[in-house]
């Protein structure tokens, strides 16, 4: 493949449903955007990827959901602009038609997504504010460019070896992703976290390979964002703070159940998924969750997802299978191909178990609670922070209560 062949391969990887592609070019050199549709809103052809819009010069693949996407729709009708299909994915491109960069900070959702400008071959490669989509890139050795969100598909394309240094560190401090480029592999590089890439095409320029110039940046900051919502929450009270909290969460979940395609709940017992499907099942009748556990099996989260699903009059399904070692190093292979990553533990080995057989049972969509023990400080861990700060406060108070909490936690 010459330099002049392509440039720019891309491929945003999610599901079974269909598959695109679109290739255009500038200059004699070849840009290509590929896609395997997840459908989830908007089932038909209208929603299909690559998506063009007659109404501007953008394509666009993308990888996610907005969530939000009906209340941005609504705003761009009064822009003038008409629509095609019921799907995110036109929202989220005639938002980026109308304000560019400014259009993310409009977006309540998940996403990693391509755009390219059919006249400029402008292209940019733009990520959600925590990267929960993944969006990886590299160069390719006759100068091209390579991105997907598959990790696996970018190392194979550049030849890439795995990154043991990568894998050392992740080893030692037990978790992986960081807020840095890193990836499994050497020369494949992540979009950061609210970060994006800009691909220019064009004459070859300083500091740009080949004709290609990329630009780095960040669309936002989770540090000044924390800063200016702890100004603005500083006058509030614990009630108003608990109000707060209450819609945020209520809004969170209805907005999550935008959903063209069956959907369930993941179900651990715990602070965050439990929090989750409670507010879930007041909206959804005849709610379904899934959990890694048995009612049988006191060692694992059966029993009180049991009594949970009970008492909310959600459906529980049990995943516990009886594994051997020759099953387990199956389970092992299985969850390594879907992760494309080296991870800490093994209860990302059980997650996977869990989705096999949400996805066998006919649900395409499954709402989880990941974070929400770290945002509400459901583990023990945050006693010792919060001592720890309490401490450094002089609050002597406040730090003998605390220690004497972690104390009948350590007795227990």
């Amino acid at each position: 493949m010459s330099l002049l062949d392509s440039v720019l391969v891309h491929n945003l990887a999610r599901g079974p449903d269909g598959g695109g592609n679109w290739v255009g070019g500038l200059n004699g050199v070849r840009i290509c955007l590929g896609h395997t549709r997840l459908a989830i809103i908007d089932l038909s052809e209208h929603a299909r990827q690559p998506m063009q819009d007659p109404g501007c010069d953008w394509v666009m693949t993308y990888n996610g959901e907005i969530y939000n996407y009906i209340e941005i729709r609504e705003e761009l009708i009064d822009h003038g602009w008409s629509f095609q299909s019921q799907s995110d994915t036109e929202v989220l491109l005639k938002a980026w038609a109308q304000w560019g960069l400014d259009a993310l900070s409009r977006l309540n959702g998940m996403f990693a997504f391509a755009v390219t400008h059919r006249t400029t071959g402008e292209t940019w490669l733009v990520r959600d504010r925590f990267g929960v989509k993944p969006l990886l890139w590299g160069r390719l050795a006759d100068g091209g460019l390579v991105f997907s969100s598959s990790v696996a598909a970018v190392a194979q394309a550049i030849g890439a070896p795995v990154d043991t240094a990568y894998c050392a560190h992740g080893l030692r401090y037990k978790a992986f992703e960081g807020p840095d480029a890193g990836a499994p592999f050497v020369g494949v590089r992540s979009v950061a976290p609210g970060g994006w890439l800009k691909l220019q095409l064009g004459p070859t320029a300083q500091g740009a390979a080949g004709g290609l110039q990329i630009t780095e940046g960040r669309w936002y900051d989770l540090a000044q964002a924390v800063a200016a919502r702890q100004a603005s929450l500083a006058a509030c009270s614990d009630d108003d703070l608990l109000a707060q909290c209450q819609a945020l969460l209520q809004d969170a979940v209805k907005l999550r159940l935008r959903s063209d395609v069956p959907l369930a709940v993941s179900l651990s017992g715990g602070l965050d998924s439990s929090t989750v499907a409670a507010l879930a099942a007041r909206q959804v009748t005849d709610l379904h969750g899934f959990t890694y556990g048995s009612p049988q099996a006191v060692q694992s989260e059966g029993p009180v997802v049991g009594r949970f699903a009970q008492q909310v009059g959600i459906t529980p399904h049990y995943i516990w299978p009886a594994l051997d070692a020759a099953g387990l190093d199956a389970l092992l292979e299985r969850t390594l191909t879907c992760q494309e990553a080296p991870f800490p533990g093994l209860s990302v080995m059980a997650q996977n178990e869990v989705f096999r057989t949400v996805r066998q049972a006919g649900f395409k969509v499954l709402l989880g609670g990941q974070g929400g023990d770290e945002a509400f400080a459901g583990y023990r861990k945050f006693f010792v922070v919060a001592a720890r700060h309490a401490l450094r406060q002089r609050d002597a108070d406040a730090a003998l209560r605390l220690l004497y909490s972690l104390g009948l936690m350590l007795l227990h």
